[in-house]
């Protein structure tokens, strides 16, 4: 039986599924993250094969059934980091065909195989793709914690460690956010909170995303804000790249896509709101399938291609 994978490769959740010759699903497994820039190689190439060995022992299958395999992994924009992943996957799968690509475009596959499209992804970073008529992409954000991420897990945590701050200078009125970190971290003390959050932020700062949104859900104002903001955000991202391509008149998908989206309805809802005084005609959907399904569909199709 010959075995088709694909991978979504995240800043917290790496996820597998293999598929057969027909395009049935055999197996489905998730591992930490696989985000070289944020992890570094070890625990990135650790998390990959530990994934893929999990979900192809759910098929009874041979390692060696696997004849083809998409990645698409966060961090990869980046030449370097791509090259890098190749290597690895040609290295752990010599008798597969691999290829390497960005989460952004297995999430434009799991929204739209072609024609106008756009994603906009939304976990522990962020970043959208779009594809216009003519084909041309264009990508916008991605490019890491310190330089974009906006409306991410990450920027998120920040912006509320940033107003927990302005609470504790007595700038602002103390909300129940601060005693959610608190709690969540173990530290009975604002000072306690900060010191372990910074000691790594790249870590730590997105642990705040889900008490944002306990806190906003419990009625805090602080953390409604940074939700609503986030959606602001992300819904830039998506406009402009309807900017770019022409696609104010256009009627095409918006895929939602990552955890943001997940466990906020209120940033997916202001994500969409927003979204669509730019383009009115845009349908904005969280996709049926999933970006590691979408990549393990192109595997399948790749090869048939190349056979």
């Amino acid at each position: 039986m010959k075995l088709f994978a694909g991978i979504d490769g995240g800043g917290t959740k790496t996820e597998c599924v293999v598929l057969d010759e027909y395009g049935k699903v055999l197996g489905v497994s998730s591992a930490g993250s696989s985000n070289i820039v944020r992890v570094g190689e070890a625990r990135a190439f650790a998390a990959l094969r530990t994934c893929l060995a999990a979900t192809l022992k759910e098929t009874n299958q041979r390692r060696s059934s696997l004849v083809s395999l998409v990645a698409g992994l966060a961090g990869c924009g980046r030449p370097a980091v791509r090259r890098s992943a190749q290597r690895f996957l040609r290295k752990l799968l010599p008798e597969a065909r691999c290829w390497v690509t960005t989460d952004l475009a297995i999430g434009l596959a799991s929204v739209r195989a072609s024609g106008p499209a756009i994603v906009i992804v939304a976990g522990t970073g962020s970043g959208a793709l779009g594809r216009g008529r003519d084909g041309r992409e264009v990508r916008l954000g991605g490019w890491g914690p310190w330089a974009s991420d906006e409306g991410s897990a990450f920027d998120i945590g920040r912006r509320a460690l940033a107003a927990m701050a302005r609470m504790q200078d007595g700038r602002e009125r103390r909300s129940v956010l601060v005693n959610l970190a608190e709690h969540s971290f173990g530290v009975k003390a604002w000072s306690g909170l900060l010191q372990k959050i910074t000691a790594s932020p790249l870590e730590s700062l997105p642990k705040l995303f889900p008490l944002v949104v306990v806190a906003a859900r419990r009625g805090d104002h602080h953390a409604h804000q940074l939700l609503l903001e986030a959606g602001t955000q992300l819904a830039a991202l998506g406009r402009d790249i309807v900017r770019v391509l022409n696609l104010e008149k256009e009627a095409f998908p918006v895929g939602l896509v990552g955890g943001v989206f997940g466990r906020s309805p209120l940033v997916a809802q202001t994500t969409r709101r927003v979204l669509l005084q730019s383009a009115p005609k845009a349908r904005v959907v969280i996709p049926k399938i999933s970006p590691a399904a979408a990549a393990a569909g192109l595997a399948l199709t790749r090869f048939a291609g190349r056979r």
